[in-house]
């Protein structure tokens, strides 16, 4: 087994391989309930833990994320640059890389490439021996009520692009936003029959986690495996 995912809430999971543990957008305080932060805790003590933050919507990031260093025996911070604007004080802080969209970066042997945002931010794709993993951030095919034709194709566009650029290499774990709000699921069905990834994992739920039943009755026929959490702390092996 290379790697385990732990769901924790929203867009935050956590992805633990043998010589590392990386954890994905922690949310601000109001959307954590203690078995939550005991569930990251857990995970993360004594690890060399790897922090990703796409962007600085408060149901992605937590501006109390220093903390997290006190329980890893070692963190490094990856977060976008439009977190520094509203927070300066993380622009300070040691092991942190400040990316930028449409970058690649090297870190600890990992190869970090950046995707611009079509709402704010980036979406990660990670490299390594081990594994090939893409975090989707914001980017999806958001399709609200109040778009204009002009907004709604831009976004359909970006995101067509994304998924077409993605689908030119092998994807282990993918993590994409399935939004239960939106009747297209903000572009998962179409990012899995394009990409194909060899395990799918659904986000951006706000908690309603009964959507992903009604995601996978809608979806049909798929070649990829797909993680249909039901708490936090649900695990999946790859």
């Amino acid at each position: 087994m290379k790697a385990i995912i732990t769901y924790i809430h929203h867009n935050c999971f956590i992805l633990k391989e043998p010589s590392r543990t990386l954890l994905f957008d922690y949310p601000d305080d109001r959307f954590l309930t203690p078995g939550m932060r005991e569930a990251v805790t857990n995970e993360l003590r004594g690890s060399k833990a790897f922090i990703f933050a796409s962007h600085s919507h408060q149901d992605h990031f937590n501006p109390q994320l220093l903390n997290l260093a006190k329980i890893a025996s070692q963190a490094t911070f990856i977060l976008s640059k439009d977190i520094i604007k509203r927070h300066p004080q993380f622009g300070k802080v040691e092991n942190c890389l400040i990316v930028k969209p449409s970058e690649a970066y090297e870190l600890e042997k990992m190869g970090i490439r950046t995707f611009p945002s079509n709402d704010l931010g980036v979406a990660y794709l990670i490299q390594s021996n081990e594994l090939t993993v893409y975090f989707g951030g914001d980017l999806a095919k958001w399709s609200w009520d109040d778009f204009t034709p002009k907004e709604r194709r831009w976004m359909e566009e970006h995101f067509q692009k994304t998924i077409e650029t993605l689908a030119k290499q092998p994807i282990d774990i993918a993590f994409e936003n399935t939004d239960p709000r939106l009747p297209n699921w903000s572009g998962a069905a179409e990012f899995l029959h394009t990409v194909k990834p060899k395990l799918f994992i659904p986000m951006h739920t706000f908690g309603d986690l009964d959507s992903l039943g009604r995601f996978m009755k809608d979806l049909g026929p798929t070649e990829s495996k797909i993680f249909q959490y039901r708490e936090t702390g649900e695990q999946i092996g790859f």
